[in-house]
């Protein structure tokens, strides 16, 4: 396998880092670049109005925090006016910082996993393959938060420097003439620190990087086989370096063949990748899993239901209403793993469901309850189907079976018992007529809530 001979311990090259001499020459063309500002007798504002790049942008430059992308470079020597003595030195400056390799350890208390972010800064194409971590690039700052201090001998004040600047050199996602590509496998998705409230922010964050022009976000689901097996994360930067991410620190190794080997490495995964609209709906369903394992009020609530066969005729003949829905909608269908929808397979709206609800209540001449209050009558109809307590209590989430019998359940009459197993028999035979019915009472769901 290719990974097996990529990156041999003994041959990796020098480190790239926080280096003295790279911060250096960041700093020499921020001032060249500041200095020309002046004698133009522009101030940062207008200057970055002339560019058409954020103010932020050019303070960065100037002060030695942030390497500008050529195009931005381009613009800040056409919007100085300067001939092509001036912007030639400018530029040369630029080659000189992406070029420089750092010998310099990094500052003591400096938590690991800044390489990257430095490394990333001066490149103009970035291309990042992750099996366990999201890329740098894509963390939110509580994320960020979570890996810094799962670093060996980290500080809080440490921590808080390094996710400060982490997330201040993610802007470089939102500069022109810079390519972002990102590969991960589904299990980083659904491998998170913290709370399941942190990863939903951080998949918002995810979903909405994934619409920038500048960013191509890709996933391996679970059920495609990897072209590779997966060692460990690595980010190319141009084709002039590579992060080696591994537990025990970052490496950046710039000897031609291995980067061509690691290029090669990310292409296989890139291909087993999906992007696009399947990346979307990927990133949505996991979303909808975790903000279910967020709410959920206990670890029983996420416990499998034993169904009475009432209600799994029930379910066959939605199956069966859902799909023809889906027929009819054609393009307009929107796909999810909702069971209940409108007729183009949308979320159904909660007050037009209660609307619903009190109208159907009102068709069969029944008393109104609260929509919560239908959890009484599941209890009684389950009583009446002969179901076992103790499968009762199961299906009602009740923690004692007390409570199932005393207070949720009476006993049904006979006739309620016969009228429930036709009941059942009309439903397994799923006739035509309660399919349109359904069909119609769906579609009243449709609008939008009343305000």
């Amino acid at each position: 396998m290719l990974l097996l001979h990529l990156v041999p311990i003994g041959s990796w090259c020098r480190t790239l880092g926080m280096g003295s001499e790279r911060r250096e020459r960041m700093r020499v063309l921020g001032a060249r670049l500041r200095a020309l500002r002046a004698e133009a007798g522009l101030t940062g504002a207008a200057l970055a109005q002339r560019a058409g790049v954020g103010q932020p942008t050019v303070s960065k430059v100037e002060t030695g925090r942030m390497v500008p992308s050529v195009d931005v470079l381009d613009r800040l020597c056409r919007a100085l006016n300067l001939d092509e003595s001036a912007a030639g030195e400018v530029h040369d400056l630029l080659v000189a910082i992406e070029s420089a390799i750092a010998t310099d350890s990094e500052p003591a208390g400096l938590p690991a996993g800044l390489v990257v972010d430095d490394a990333v800064r001066g490149a103009r194409s970035v291309r990042s393959f992750q099996c366990v971590v999201l890329p740098a690039l894509l963390q939110s700052a509580e994320y960020a938060r979570h890996v810094f201090e799962s670093a060996p001998d980290s500080t809080p004040e440490a921590v808080g420097r390094a996710v400060a600047a982490r997330v201040e050199r993610q802007s470089v996602l939102y500069e022109p003439g810079r390519e972002s590509v990102f590969v991960l496998t589904e299990a980083v998705l659904r491998t998170w620190p913290g709370t399941p409230a942190l990863m939903l922010a951080q998949l918002d964050r995810l979903l909405a990087v994934e619409s920038l022009s500048t960013v191509r976000l890709g996933v391996i689901p679970w059920h495609r086989p990897v072209p590779l097996l997966p060692r460990h994360g690595f980010t190319l930067c141009d084709q002039l370096a590579v992060v080696i991410e591994a537990f025990t620190g970052e490496r950046v190794a710039v000897d031609s063949a291995e980067v061509a080997a690691y290029e090669e490495t990310f292409d296989h995964f890139q291909g087993a990748a999906v992007f696009g609209d399947e990346v979307r709906q990927l990133l949505l369903r996991v979303r909808r899993r975790l903000l279910h394992t967020d709410t959920a009020k206990t670890e029983a609530s996420e416990a499998v239901l034993p169904l009475p066969d009432v209600c799994l005729a029930a379910l066959r003949l939605r199956q069966k209403e859902q799909q023809a829905a889906k027929e009819r909608a054609g393009d307009l269908w929107t796909e999810s793993d909702l069971v209940f929808t409108t007729r183009y397979g949308t979320p159904v709206e909660p007050r037009n469901f209660t609307r619903e609800f009190d109208r159907r209540c009102e068709r069969a001449g029944v008393r109104r309850i609260r929509v919560h209050d239908t959890r009484h009558t599941c209890a009684s109809l389950l009583a009446a189907l002969d179901v076992h307590p103790r499968i009762a209590m199961q299906i009602l989430r009740s923690s004692e079976i007390a409570v199932t019998m005393e207070v949720y359940t009476h006993v049904p009459s006979a006739d309620t018992r016969r009228a429930l197993r036709k009941l059942g028999e009309a439903l397994g035979r799923g006739s035509q007529k309660m399919g349109e019915k359904s069909q119609q009472e769906g579609e009243d769901m449709d609008g939008r809530p009343e305000s």
